[in-house]
């Protein structure tokens, strides 16, 4: 990720939490002790979200990045054109939005 130029509509790195939390512009507190949850989860192999342990890993690392998300699903649909001829269509759903991509 360091070749791509930060942009925090695609990723932020940082080398704490707290100026992580501090480019999120989100309460570093409230982080902190969310990373801190996970961590005790990686060696109790417990998270409160009932993840299965064997996908708690421990982060031992020195860089952090949050990476921009949207939720979102693809769905491709069939469309017969006025000529008979069939048409592919793939529709992004996001947050209640469609947009269509040809």
């Amino acid at each position: 990720m360091k070749s791509i130029e930060e942009n925090p509509q695609v990723y932020v790195h940082a080398n704490s939490i707290v100026e992580l939390a501090n480019k999120l512009k989100i309460d570093a507190n409230s982080l902190k002790d969310t990373f801190v949850k996970y961590q005790n989860a990686t060696e109790t192999g417990k998270d409160e979200f009932g993840k299965d342990k064997t996908h708690l890993e421990k982060f031992t690392g020195n860089d952090f990045y949050a990476v921009y998300a949207m939720l979102g699903s693809w769905e491709t649909i069939n469309m017969k054109t006025k000529s008979g001829a069939t048409k592919r269509a793939i529709k992004l759903h996001q947050f209640g939005r469609i947009s269509n991509r040809r």
